[in-house]
């Protein structure tokens, strides 16, 4: 699902760029981001409208703060 991948990719950079790369490892990220797309297709699959509305908040969230706001997987 192309949105989960958008939404959870742009999630860890802005992590990374908040909090660095000790806390989030780049080499940690691939797996973060596949998990964190399992838990959004199961969300999809429960509430479509939802899971697309958090989905577009997280990949348009330009800070932690906006992402705060998003809710998340």
């Amino acid at each position: 699902m192309a949105l989960a991948g958008e939404a959870c990719e742009h999630m860890f950079l802005l992590m990374q760029r908040e909090f660095g790369r000790a806390l989030v490892p780049p080499e940690d990220v691939p797996r973060l981001v596949r998990d964190c797309v399992v838990e959004f297709e199961a969300e999809c699959a429960v509430d479509p409208v939802a899971f697309e509305r958090e989905a577009r908040c997280i990949a348009r969230a330009r800070n932690l703060d906006e992402l705060e706001l998003c809710g998340g997987p």
